[in-house]
Formats: C-alpha cells, sequence, structure tokens
C-alpha cells in the first residue's frame, strides 16, 4: 500500500475513533470500547492497524504543534 493510500485509510480510521468518542474524553474510556464502532466504520480493519492508526494521528497531532511553536 503506497503512503498517500495508507494515510487516507489512518484517516477514516481517525475519524470512526472520533466519533466513537461522541465528544467524551479519550482517557475516560478503554480504546477497547470503541473498537466495535471502528470496526462498524471501516469494516476490513483489525485492531493492530486501529493502534497503528492511533499512533500516526498521535505523531500527527505533535508535527502540527511542533509546526505552530515555530511560528
Amino acid at each position: 500500500m503506497n503512503v498517500i493510500r495508507l494515510n487516507e485509510r489512518f484517516e477514516r480510521i481517525e475519524r470512526a475513533y472520533v466519533a466513537a468518542l461522541e465528544g467524551r474524553e479519550a482517557a475516560s474510556l478503554s480504546v477497547i470500547e470503541l473498537m466495535p464502532v471502528v470496526f462498524a466504520a471501516v469494516p476490513d480493519t483489525t485492531a493492530q492497524e486501529i493502534a497503528e492508526a492511533l499512533r500516526w494521528s498521535a505523531r500527527k497531532d505533535l508535527r502540527e504543534a511542533d509546526e505552530l511553536e515555530k511560528r
């Protein structure tokens, strides 16, 4: 899978995860509780891929924060 398609896939998983949170704080929930919603939104995903997508999302957020600090 090329990088662009992988990023798009991770973005789909990230959106499903955020939707599963329904405005609640991520720290107040277990990822396990949210996985059924993510699986429903992205049915061909795996638990490993969800974990990778969430790590990717965290790294993306850190890069964006670093860019804001540099301004």
